[in-house]
């Protein structure tokens, strides 16, 4: 690696790391995460305004112009990224990371989350999520069913009759073979959501057995006529690596939207459908974010590119706008559940115009132009091909907080068996006062026993005294008479 190219890594990722890696470590505002959003054919103005909303004037948000100075499409980009080599040859397979040396991904990405990655084997790298894996019998395609109303048909990739019945807007959507029926108020809504689940307990033949999702939108409903769009599920496990929780709401990915169905769809429901796409991928998000072992983490979203594709490069203002109200959500999820994590949504652009690199959270606006080279350099820091990666460095981080975060519960504990114990020891202290107060009580009401024993003991010796005269004056007295007696007597003799 050149001086330059290291010069160049350096100065990208201060972009996003000043006065984060090493001002967080003396501060209590650890990021929580990193987050890389490649959003290909997007706008920047769109994309700057969508983010300055979400995150508001709290945040300190730049924005940076890219060059591209690689002759690639969006795909091309991608799995340069990915795997750190050029493409040589096509990557129109359906199975694009066949095409792939997976232990080049693992060296860059091994402790960074691949989110929507066509290029990723979610089987050997431990956080990823390819809706493309191993996706043909994984998956019910999407359809547009169109039937009189309570009438049926069978549906061959779930091996069973549906009952399609219509009663006073009460639209009813009953799949015999496996027991679910759904209904909805079609004066209220057009819309079975959010996805019900459809457990699948046997293989029909032409889908797996598994764990899917249904939703419709109506497009029509008429006694005459029922049409009802239903925009594919994946199986909700699927694609997804043993090390991330496999709990999946929304399970409509983008490959499913085709030019051929988007060309019988009116544009409402063509929106519908993208935004389902837009869902399920904010979902995906959710789940890896959500993982304490993903410090950073790379979303794919190819919903722009693929709309494009579907309408022939032309697509109209309400499916663009679908697109983007779609990306909101998820920065909304995103920025509400994990405030502290550090954004970067960037698109690397290609013939038709430049591209862009939108930040948050990182340092003051730089006056910088990069090139997508330079932004691919950008990203790869982030991984783990560096002793240094930011990734790395979170995770230390991270880990540190929660160390300080077990002293602290500790402490607060020990803070509160010493104040247990000093709330012990003050009542003890107000015991010990009132038995002293007890005490000096018995010290007085002893005192005054004494003293009143003392006067009985004065009186008892002067009644003693008095006795004692008394009984020797008698005795006296006594003495006298008898003398005087016996005197008298021996006269008269």
């Amino acid at each position: 690696m050149g001086i330059r190219a290291l010069f160049s890594i350096i100065l990208l990722t201060l972009v996003l790391l000043e006065s984060t890696s090493i001002l967080y470590v003396f501060s209590q505002n650890i990021p929580s995460k990193i987050i890389y959003i490649y959003f290909p054919g997007s706008d920047m103005e769109r994309v700057l305004a969508i983010v300055r909303d979400v995150y508001g004037n709290g945040s300190q948000v730049n924005v940076y112009t890219v060059e591209p100075d690689q002759d690639m499409d969006p795909l091309q980009y991608l799995y340069w990224l990915t795997t750190g080599a050029k493409p040589t040859g096509d990557l129109g397979s359906t199975t694009p990371y066949t095409l792939v040396n997976q232990s080049r991904v693992l060296v860059l990405w091994n402790s960074t989350g691949l989110v929507n990655n066509p290029f990723v084997d979610p089987s050997i790298h431990p956080y990823a999520f390819n809706p493309l894996f191993n996706a043909s019998r994984k998956y019910i395609p999407p359809r547009i069913i169109s039937l009189r109303a309570n009438t049926s048909f069978y549906w061959d990739e779930l091996g069973s009759d549906v009952n399609v019945n219509l009663s006073s807007n009460i639209l009813t959507v009953e799949i015999v073979k496996h027991g679910y029926t759904w209904s909805l108020n079609t004066s209220l809504t057009n819309e079975l959501t959010p996805p019900r689940i459809l457990v699948l307990v046997n293989d029909t033949g032409m889908v797996s057995a598994g764990n899917y999702t249904m939703s419709f939108y109506v497009v029509n409903a008429s006694a005459d006529n029922i049409t009802l769009f239903f925009p594919g599920s994946l199986e909700m496990s699927s694609g997804v690596s043993s090390g991330l929780n496999k709990i999946i709401q929304y399970t409509v990915q983008w490959f499913m939207v085709s030019r051929e169905i988007v060309g019988r769809l009116p544009v409402d429901a063509t929106a519908w459908w993208l935004n389902q796409t837009m869902m399920s991928l904010s979902n995906i998000a959710n789940l890896f974010l959500a993982n304490p072992n993903v410090t950073s983490i790379l979303i794919y979203v190819p919903q722009m590119i693929i709309l494009r594709n579907a309408v022939n490069g032309n697509p109209s203002t309400e499916l663009v706008n679908a697109v983007y109200s779609g990306f909101k959500s998820m920065l909304l999820d995103i920025s509400n559940a994990y405030k502290g994590s550090l954004l970067a949504v960037f698109s690397p652009g290609d013939k038709s115009g430049k591209g862009y690199l939108v930040t948050v959270g990182g340092s003051a606006q730089l006056d910088m132009v990069f090139t997508s080279s330079q932004l691919a350099s950008l990203l790869w820091s982030t991984g783990s091909l560096t002793p240094v990666g930011s990734s790395i460095l979170l995770k230390v981080i991270a880990e540190k907080n929660n160390e300080v975060n077990d002293l602290t519960s500790r402490l607060n504990e020990l803070n509160i068996t010493l104040s247990s114990q000093n709330q012990k020891i003050n009542e003890l202290n107000q015991e010990l006062a009132a038995c002293r107060s007890e005490n000096t009580i018995l010290n007085t009401e002893v005192t005054s026993v004494k003293t009143e024993l003392e006067k009985a003991q004065s009186l008892y010796n002067q009644a003693y005294t008095y006795i004692t005269l008394g009984i020797a004056v008698t005795l006296a007295i006594t003495a006298l008479i008898g003398f005087l007696v016996v005197k008298t007597v021996s006269r008269k003799q």
